[in-house]
């Protein structure tokens, strides 16, 4: 690479630039103008915007920066306009102007040498003439996710973007970790160490597994534990025993949509969507997905669906098509059993033409939010139907996940037995011991009200080993802080846990959920506000929808938004009468309301369903980290009559 290269914030000699503006988008968003760092706007979408104008490279029109970031009733036009002033202050000198705007559009103007990924790109055109300096910073110093703490679940468009965005930037780190394993040559610690990163980077990577297995067998420090890398405290499975694992479950095969336009030329619409949908679901590393190249061996031709399931190995067929008229596109999607030929889900989107990308990142997150909990549904019924003497360590988790939707004190104790044996079977599966932490955190619901900080720890143990065993299990991560909230009031401990769940899956209600309620008794009721919606949003039919219309109830109790305390308080309580937790955020509100009347009658139905509700109990069940919480709910139940 011709000239000096130099990586913003991988090194201390990158941050001495006076005339350079620089943006550090791996990891932490962070910038540096002037030789300085900069302080950056305390706004998540503010911040997040920037990132999106550094990374995009092109004017973006305002409508549609607004219906990504804004696209809310009260006056995005007005959030967009604070968030661009807040950002001139940011990346703009006197007599340098980076970021303009017009009536139509935005547009942030930077090189590509300001802007560390961007910069990184262009060393990936050519990795073996890169210079190694730069190879190494980005490796030692970009091990967080892209743009670490700028999601947005309740932005779906930008949420989307996001994902693909790191999925880019991770497979641009594996090459980056592979060239410099390449260059390592006879430094055998040098090799072990990016090996290890690699292996960090995403722990199913067959390959990087199996070259970290070599160079430890190769390696005359493997034993030294101050020379070894700490990419993980538990022994990693071999490559051989990953591929086992996840070739003994169903594939899906996404075949090559139809383009139904008399354009041919819109081939590569269709093609895009496919492709996205391939991404997407290779990344929840439950179901194989069959390569690319073996699936478009089918553009064009006229096959069914067992056909293609037995020419390909798959179970699992998601085939459709795209239509363009105008303006306007219009795609149908289907997954069908390649076994039985039944269609199992089906559905169509309309949609306008905009820009392109979004569009097809927005319809590729609907589409797979879609398709994942129907894969698992089938899945369930399938194993439940299978003859015991045939079922392995999966069948037992799909019969114990089945169990534990029923949610019956029976069923649960069915499932933990299912989930023991299946341990037996595999004692290694992150999965199933997520499941088992899953499970126990649903038995010790049930007991909670009598002991809530013994009945979280039933589940913190098996938590943590899925953690250990795969820091990318999201149901892991989320149950770990759920459990480190409430039986070790560990409240940055439990952020970063529920946090990282969302990261690794932004499609998962539970995950959301939980980060929810982490925020609203972690100080943060209003960052908790949007995770909870968005949970109603993912699974607006299922059981907990009661729950968390109660932690709306109380997040607005706390911004002292009253009166929608009151109202989500009355949406959990229609859904689910017995539910205490509404009871009490109601009775609270209604107190701070003056609303004596009702407050009342209230606090007699609370009293009707929780005889022995008490201030211990209070203090007990809800884990609040600043005192003045606590104290806000107390003070409205005690104006509404209740005496403590």
């Amino acid at each position: 690479m011709p000239g000096p290269t130099r990586l913003l914030g991988f090194g201390p000699e990158s941050w001495g630039d006076p005339e350079m503006l620089k943006l550090r988008l791996l990891g932490e968003l962070a910038v540096e103008r002037g030789g300085g760092a900069v302080r950056l706007p305390p706004s998540r979408k503010t911040r997040a915007l920037l990132g999106y104008l550094a990374l995009t490279g092109r004017p973006q029109r305002r409508d549609r920066l607004v219906q990504m970031f804004w696209d809310v009733p009260d006056d995005p036009r007005g959030a967009l306009r604070w968030s661009l002033s807040k950002l001139r202050e940011v990346v703009d000198e006197p007599g340098h102007e980076r970021l303009t705007a017009d009536r139509e559009v935005v547009a942030l103007v930077v090189d590509d040498e300001e802007v560390d990924l961007l910069q990184l790109r262009k060393a990936d055109r050519d990795l073996a003439s890169a210079e190694l300096p730069l190879l190494q910073a980005a490796a030692d110093s970009a091990a967080g996710d892209l743009m670490a703490g700028l999601d947005l679940p309740d932005c779906a468009a930008y949420q989307a973007w996001l994902v693909a965005e790191r999925d880019q930037a991770a497979a641009l780190r594996r090459r980056v970790l592979n060239e410099l394993m390449r260059r390592a040559g006879g430094d055998r610690d040098l090799a072990l160490k990016y090996a290890a990163m690699a292996v960090q980077l995403d722990p199913d990577d067959a390959e990087a597994q199996a070259n970290l297995d070599r160079l430890r067998q190769t390696s005359p420090t493997r034993n030294d534990p101050q020379q070894t890398p700490a990419v993980a405290d538990v022994p990693q499975p071999s490559a051989a025993e990953l591929t086992r694992r996840l070739l003994s479950r169903p594939a899906v095969a996404v075949l090559p949509f139809e383009n139904l336009s008399n354009d041919p030329g819109q081939d590569y619409f269709a093609d895009g969507i496919a492709d996205d949908l391939i991404t997407a679901l290779c990344h929840w590393r439950w179901f194989p997905v069959i390569s690319r190249n073996s699936t478009f061996a089918y553009k064009g031709r006229r096959v069914d669906a067992m056909t293609v399931g037995r020419d390909l190995g798959a179970r699992y067929i998601v085939q459709g098509s795209v239509r363009r008229a105008s303006n306007r596109v219009r795609i149908s999607a289907q997954l069908v059993d390649a076994v039985s030929d039944h269609h199992i889900w089906a559905d169509r989107y309309d949609r306008e033409l905009g820009d392109i990308f979004e569009l097809q990142d927005e319809l590729t997150q609907r589409i797979v939010t879609c398709i994942e909990p129907e894969l698992a549904r089938t899945e369930q019924r399938r194993a439940e139907a299978e003859p015991v003497q045939r079922i392995d360590s999966w069948d037992l988790n799909l019969r114990a996940l089945a169990l534990m939707r029923r949610g019956r004190p029976a069923d649960l104790s069915k499932a933990k037995e299912l989930l023991t044996e299946s341990l037996s079977l595999d004692e290694r599966s992150s999965r199933t011991h997520a499941l088992l932490a899953y499970c126990l955190q649903q038995q010790a619901l049930l007991g909670w009200t009598a002991d809530p900080v013994a009945a979280s720890g039933t589940y913190l143990s098996a938590a943590r080993r899925a953690v250990e065993l795969d820091a990318s299990n999201w149901l892991g991560h989320t149950l770990l802080g759920l459990s480190v909230l409430w039986h070790d009031r560990d409240f940055d401990a439990a952020a970063e846990s529920t946090r990282r769940a969302v990261e690794l899956n932004p499609s998962a209600a539970l995950a959301h959920q939980y980060l929810g309620c982490v925020f609203e008794f972690d100080g943060h009721p209003g960052d908790a506000i949007p995770h909870l919606q968005a949970a109603l949003k993912l699974n607006p039919q299922g059981d907990a929808t009661p729950l968390l219309n109660a932690d709306l109830a109380l997040s607005h109790l706390l911004l002292r938004n009253f009166d929608d305390a009151v109202h989500y308080a009355r949406r959990a309580i229609a859904a689910f009468s017995g539910d205490v937790r509404a009871w009490q955020r109601l009775v609270s509100a209604l107190g701070h309301l003056g609303q004596q009347e009702e407050a009342a009658q209230s606090l007699r139905q609370l009293l009707k369903r929780q005889p022995r509700f008490s201030r211990a109990y209070v203090e007990a069940t809800y884990p609040f980290r600043f005192p003045d919480h606590l104290d806000l709910l107390m003070q409205g139940l005690a104006k509404a009559g209740w005496p403590g």
